[in-house]
């Protein structure tokens, strides 16, 4: 029997020029027109003469073909709640862009704020072999392979998964810093959102710290804040005494530590009693005579005791690999005390030294502090 092709079987056949229909319109070998499909280098005559025929067949190339062969499908996957918030919408409209000018195409999914979704979509993601995941995500147990690169917008996942955000803080700061110039009394931060821990959290830390900087609570100089069962100090006493600003700065250095985690609570399991904030109390005003004085002995004594009554408030500021760094220092003959700058948890080590300018030259991390001095006089400041 005689088979006839049909006009539907025929139909079905694809008409798609090939590879090999681009190498023998060019009169080249297959070989190079792979080459100048995958950007490798070739003798500018071989490139001329398949570039034409690839325009002249309109040959296209099988991504995803070519995709199962590399194991590069040069997809992104764009996971984001929707397009309806212009955030979004603008935000993935230029992750687009990006991908493109990379020669990459993105795959969206939309999630509408599920944290299921979002696994679903991972999972998805995964299956369809995509080269990577960018996920603005809800979901703080969201689990992805190893095998997948993926970046994070604004939610810390740990250190193997790369984090993108705005300087949340900076911004907070600045708002603050601007209503205070606006002649703005008193101050609100408002915020709407997800309650779960991500990076714009931080926008409150920077509005607190940026309307505290901007009435006078860090000036210049060397500064005591006196305190009345209040919120903000009663009243500011500063010193601006070169002499006492210099002698300070010829005892006291930095040591990096390493970050706080982002899962760090130093608050956690706090002993705040009347005792340990007496303690502190004390110390506090103990430093402040010792240094009016020039005492490095005083001083030194007086320091240790407040890390001690701060420790003693809240023990979650020693979190694992800060005790190393202690034992390491203390145990120098140079460091006289140390304690931790704020909170805690990491960041600093703050040390008490004999001698900083020649403790740093013989330690190359230790970094010097310098006090900043006022750009005029003024009387000490009433809140």
């Amino acid at each position: 029997m005689k088979f006839h092709e049909t006009e539907n079987s025929m139909a079905k056949k694809s008409n798609n020029p090939t590879m090999n229909d681009v190498a023998r319109e060019a009169g080249v070998a297959l070989g190079t027109v792979s080459k100048v499909v995958n950007g490798i280098r070739v003798g500018e005559e071989y490139r001329v003469k398949v570039e034409q025929a690839i325009k002249k067949l309109d040959y296209h190339i099988n991504n995803y073909a070519q995709g199962l062969k590399s194991g590069k499908t040069r997809a992104i996957a764009v996971i984001m709640p929707n397009l309806v918030s212009p955030y979004f919408a603008s935000l993935v409209n230029s992750i687009g862009k990006a991908l493109a000018a990379k020669k990459h195409h993105m795959v969206f999914f939309g999630t509408d704020y599920d944290p299921d979704m979002e696994q679903d979509y991972v999972r998805l993601a995964e299956q369809q072999k995509v080269d990577g995941i960018i996920c603005l995500s809800y979901n703080p147990d969201l689990q992805v392979s190893p095998d997948v690169p993926m970046v994070s917008i604004d939610r810390y996942f740990g250190a193997q998964i790369p984090c993108v955000s705005s300087d949340n803080y900076g911004g907070g700061r600045l708002a603050a810093e601007k209503l205070v110039e606006n002649g703005c009394k008193n101050l609100a931060f408002l915020r709407i959102g997800s309650k779960l821990p991500k990076e714009p959290n931080k926008r409150k830390d920077g509005f607190i710290s940026g309307a505290q900087d901007a009435i006078g609570i860090c000036i210049p100089g060397l500064c005591r804040h006196l305190y009345d069962a209040h919120y903000w100090p009663k009243q500011i006493e500063r010193c601006d005494d070169e002499r006492i600003l210099h002698w300070l700065e010829v005892h006291l250095c930095l040591i990096p530590m390493f970050p706080r985690r982002p899962d760090c609570s130093v608050i956690e399991g706090k002993q705040i009693d009347e005792a340990n904030v007496k303690a502190l109390t004390q110390a506090a005003d103990e430093c402040w005579d010792a240094i009016m004085k020039t005492d490095l002995s005083a001083f030194a004594n007086a320091y240790q005791a407040s890390f001690q009554a701060q420790t003693a408030l809240f023990p979650a500021m020693m979190q694992p690999g800060v005790q190393d760094y202690i034992d390491r220092y203390s145990a120098m003959p140079d460091v006289l005390a140390w304690k931790m700058p704020g909170a805690g948890g990491g960041g600093y080590l703050a040390l008490v030294v004999k001698d900083a300018p020649t403790f740093c030259q013989a330690h190359e991390e230790a970094i010097p502090l310098t006090i900043r001095r006022p750009a005029t006089q003024h009387p000490a400041s009433n809140i």
